[in-house]
């Protein structure tokens, strides 16, 4: 068996845990690689910042360590050469005791012509962005073969897929391009030992883009649909994502400490900047560790009150582990629905604050979930992922008797007070998407998360396939993609809040297939539908993205994978060795759903254990 199939009985949240792990990051002493050694080390992990000529490496690391009570030690290297970036690596593995991840992130920017560069210019850019992943990742990999497990994650950009204008960059994009290619060759070769994964950020407030011409960075800033460059902590949650290990959160109960005051309803969204309009009830959290260093800490000690209260309501760099609760006065009932509320009144992007200071705590609390097709399958799957992470699910299935009996069977698989409701239609006609929706919103009070996953899939001969088989796809896959995804943003529109709107197409929107001519073109349709759809809702702040399934075994695909032949046959084609099950999709979803993608829309999620690239 494959090591990276999951613990399907762990929480998701709980795979994100990196306590005990050993990370090093490339290039972690400025922009984005400081952020990634923040969040890292915001997990638990114990983090080898390797820098080549910066003179704040040492202090960082002082003051990560300081601040989450993990070890942090900066390392002079150059990545450029073999055998200084193997020499380092190596050295980490025996000052740490283990290496559990590496992240290739060192990298420079170009700003020359193409015809202007020489064998110097062109150098200098490639033997760090290119040479640099290569000889960090072999002398990764060597330690990763030899422990039998690793993980691998480069940073790459989104210049590896298109040319950025009006600035050529043709050496760096060259030099992502070829990062990115080997990211996949990697993932193939490496299937055995290693997970390895590329993160393409967009544009980054970094220090290197910060310099910029004014009117280049406008021309940047049009041809994004959010409207807005991204700030390096948003990419945190991405790296954890790519970085996510599955033990639990274990730590000592060393002191006790009181979270910021919060003020109950109708004048919780009221509460000044200063923490001290208001007399609300406290929350008392007890027996836990907390260290904190912010900006606010000087506020907090000057409060009358003694803590700070924000619509933010945390301080940006707190940890907490939490253990034993006791909300008092206040009238919320658990710590998930305290989270819920810290959650819905906090800016996105200090939202991963909150969900390291509850570490066991769930990703969708306070989420309103909706489904199309949600009763088997895929959908099931992420529908009791949900539950789980604390969304309230409505789930869409056909109606029929069989149907039904399913959501009574996926209601007695999971807890009697879960918020969940199923709602009948055939969803490829307009009226059910529109009926879905309200349904959801009469019985939750809004819509958060929504989830176009129903389709159909049959294997037939192209030459013999009638207007029926093939209608009966474009009118599930597609027609109901369309009309419950434009159901969904609706109304989120008209909640003005934003949300998330995720497509389940397939590895088939991106290849073709023998019997599959009438099926393939309806799941390259759901995958241009939330591209498109990104562009059109990104200033409503409503995110669409598409997961993108391999071979998975579902009702649907049953039959097929039930010839010993073909399953064989399947399982060799696929790095990882063996198919997915449906559980597989659902940590994808759930990230999807959660504000850990913050800043993702537009982006297709394939999760198909390699298969893509070990086809190409």
């Amino acid at each position: 068996m494959s090591p990276f199939v999951p613990d399907i009985n762990s929480p998701v949240l709980s795979q994100f845990s990196l306590q005990g792990k050993t990370v090093a990051v490339t290039g972690g002493s400025g922009g984005i690689g400081t952020e990634v050694v923040r969040g890292m080390a915001e997990a638990g992990a114990n983090v080898a910042i390797i820098y080549h000529s910066s003179v704040e490496a040492e202090s960082i690391a002082a003051s990560f360590s300081d601040t989450y009570n993990v070890k942090v030690q900066a390392y002079k290297s150059d990545v450029r050469s073999a055998k200084p970036i193997a020499d380092t690596i190596n050295q980490i593995e025996q000052d740490f005791g283990h290496l559990d991840v590496v992240i290739a992130n060192a990298g420079v920017c170009s700003r020359f012509d193409a015809l202007e560069y020489d064998t110097e210019s062109w150098n200098a850019i490639n033997s760090v962005n290119y040479d640099g992943v290569f000889w960090t990742a072999k002398a990764a990999g060597e330690i990763f073969k030899k422990q039998g497990k690793g993980n691998l994650v480069i940073t790459a950009s989104v210049s590896a897929t298109l040319v950025n204008v009006p600035q050529w960059q043709a050496a760096y994009n060259a030099s992502k391009a070829a990062a990115m290619h080997l990211c996949k060759c990697l993932a193939v070769e490496w299937a055995p030992f290693a997970r390895v994964n590329s993160v393409s950020p967009g544009y980054i407030n970094t220090l290197m883009v910060s310099k910029q011409p004014a009117e280049l960075m406008e021309k940047w800033l049009s041809t994004v649909p959010c409207g807005r460059i991204a700030q390096p902590a948003e990419l945190k949650s991405v790296f954890q994502a790519w970085t996510k290990c599955r033990n639990r959160v274990s730590s000592q109960i060393e002191a006790k400490a009181t979270l910021p005051r919060v003020e109950s309803s109708p004048g919780w969204n009221d509460v000044g900047e200063d923490g001290r309009s208001g007399v609300g009830a406290r929350v008392e959290v007890v027996s836990v560790r907390a260290t904190s260093q912010s900006r606010q800490s000087e506020q907090a000690r000057a409060s009358p009150h003694g803590h700070v209260c924000t619509k933010g309501i945390l301080a940006e760099h707190v940890s907490l582990t939490l253990f034993t609760t006791r909300l008092t006065s206040l009238g919320i009932p658990s710590v998930d629905s305290l989270l819920a509320t810290l959650l819905t009144n906090t800016p996105a992007r200090h939202k991963h604050t909150i969900m390291a200071t509850f570490p066991n705590a769930m990703l969708l609390a306070g989420k309103v979930c909706a489904i199309t097709g949600g009763v088997s399958g895929i959908g099931r799957a992420i529908a009791i992922e949900y539950l789980r992470q604390g969304g309230a699910v409505a789930v869409n299935h056909l109606g029929d008797d069989k149907s039904t009996e399913l959501f009574k069977s996926l209601k007695a698989d999971v807890p009697k007070d879960a918020r969940l409701i199923g709602v009948g239609g055939d969803i490829g006609k307009p009226e059910t998407g529109t009926d879905f929706v309200k349904a959801t919103v009469s019985e939750f009070g809004s819509l958060d998360v929504f989830v176009a996953n129903a389709g159909v899939s049959v294997f037939h001969d192209f030459l013999t396939t009638d207007e029926k088989m093939f209608e009966s796809h474009l009118h599930v896959n597609t027609r109901g993609t369309f009309w419950s995804v434009q159901a969904a943003a609706r109304q989120m529109v008209a909640q003005g809040r934003g949300g998330s709107i995720i497509g389940v197409a397939s590895i088939s929107a991106l290849l073709g297939g023998k019997q599959q001519v009438h099926y393939t073109p309806t799941k390259a349709s759901v995958l241009s539908m939330m591209q498109s759809a990104a562009c059109a809702l990104a200033e409503h702040k409503i995110r669409c993205n598409a997961l993108l399934p391999g071979h998975t075994r579902t009702p649907m695909s049953a039959d097929d994978l039930a010839k010993p032949e073909k399953l064989k046959a399947v399982n060799e084609r696929i790095p990882l060795g063996h198919v997915a099950e449906p559980h597989d999709m659902a940590g994808p979803a759930v990230f999807l759903a959660s504000d850990m993608s913050s800043y993702v829309t537009g982006a297709q999620l394939l999760v198909d254990g390699g298969l893509y690239v070990n086809l190409q």
